[in-house]
């Protein structure tokens, strides 16, 4: 058995022996065979079933890659390690039997992280919130294949003080996202990745999650402007917005947003490709605060965007720009002479950038501390080295 122990706060650092967190993983495939005729270890439930008598006092439990791991294993968490607060599960055959033995188990359990988890169903999940869903905090459940609406049915009856919750799921509806909705209004933080969830899922997370402040929509088919609108008005604490791959999506969906949500400081737009330069022009009109905005295949915002968000957002620190097809030296003119606090830039495939936009960012961003720049075919060469000679002797 390998077992590593390491701190939530920093990576590859051992914990003295009295830690409480234990981080599993399986030999790795490519270890070099042992000569001397005896067999590879295995990590089974055997080794697992011995760490929960003899570590009673285990909080943390993080199980990646461990295929010989079922819930024989779990059951014995569950029966002596009354304390546990976070588990993760990751690329593991775990039955229901397991996850309902936590619940009941594990009472004061706050995070649960389950990521590519076979062999279980609904109900492995429903049971467990039945038991312990009342301290539940944090809930990730991602690529498992038998999640359905009935699970976050369960989490939306169970679970009133959740916070955070990332779904990623093709089987989920707008009824899970509902039950959701109604019954977890504490949330701050929503990840969603359903495809099948559309306009009146998304309204009623506007309707009933007032205390939303991160909200990131990925890959979804159905929804329009109409539940952006919901979320704006109804969500006002939003502070971070991440919309990936939502197609129906136009311009006006942020001037909801813009108009409503003013403590917006992080935005990140990913092949929305009906928005156009009017969505950012709102941004920039309306959200002084925001800090970041990654812009990812947006080929019809252009240039004069940049105007917008160089008047209204000074206080811009972080600025992605990649496969912006109609951006070019003007919009970081515009940017450089604004944005004066601006510490990180990054542009990829920005074929219309070139010396004159560097020259600009040399000569008024006095604190960037970061520049990456890739595939821009332009001659940048003089402005690199202008750049470089302007922090130079700044």
């Amino acid at each position: 058995m390998q077992v590593h122990r390491t701190s939530p706060f920093r990576r590859r650092r051992r914990l003295p022996v009295a830690s409480s967190a234990v981080h599993i993983a399986p030999f790795p495939l490519d270890q070099p065979a042992i000569d001397d005729g005896s067999e590879r270890s295995c990590l089974t439930d055997v080794g697992l079933a011995h760490l929960a008598r003899g570590c009673r006092g285990l909080e943390k439990l993080s199980l990646i890659w461990c295929s010989a791991i079922s819930s024989t294993g779990l059951v014995r968490i569950a029966e002596n390690c009354k304390n546990l607060t976070s588990l993760e599960l990751q690329a593991c055959y775990i039955g229901d039997p397991g996850l309902i033995a936590i619940g009941e188990g594990c009472k004061l359990l706050k995070n649960l992280n389950m990521r590519f988890v076979e062999g279980t169903t609904d109900e492995g999940l429903i049971g467990l919130v039945k038991s312990c869903g009342q301290s539940l905090v944090s809930l990730s459940v991602a690529t498992c294949v038998w999640l359905t609406d009935a699970s976050l049915s369960a989490v939306g009856s169970h679970c009133p003080n959740l916070e955070i919750l990332s779904v990623e799921s093709d089987r989920i509806r707008d009824d899970g996202v509902i039950s959701i909705a109604k019954g977890c209004r504490q949330l701050k933080k929503l990840k969603l990745q359903c495809i099948g969830a559309g306009d009146e899922a998304l309204d009623a997370i506007g309707l009933f999650c007032s205390l939303l402040e991160s909200l990131s929509l990925n890959n979804f088919e159905r929804f329009t402007d109409r539940s952006l609108s919901s979320i704006a008005k109804g969500c006002k604490n939003l502070t971070d917005l991440v919309l990936n791959d939502c197609q129906l999506l136009t311009d006006s969906s942020l001037e909801f947003v813009a108009r409503n949500c003013k403590k917006l400081a992080q935005l990140k737009i990913n092949g929305c490709q009906n928005m156009e330069t009017a969505a950012l022009e709102h941004i920039g009109r309306w959200c002084p605060g925001l800090l970041e905005l990654s812009l990812i295949f947006c080929p019809r915002i252009q240039d004069s965007a940049f105007l917008e968000i160089g008047r209204g957002c000074s206080l811009l620190r972080t600025l992605y720009l990649v496969d912006c097809s109609r951006i070019s030296d003007g919009a970081l003119c515009h940017i450089a002479q604004g944005c004066k606090n601006l510490t990180e830039l990054s542009i990829r495939r920005g074929y219309e950038i070139g010396d004159k936009a560097l020259i600009s960012v040399a000569e008024n961003c006095k604190s960037l501390r970061e520049l990456t720049l890739q595939f821009c075919e332009r001659k940048l060469l003089s402005a690199q080295v202008k750049l470089v000679w302007v922090h130079a002797n700044y």
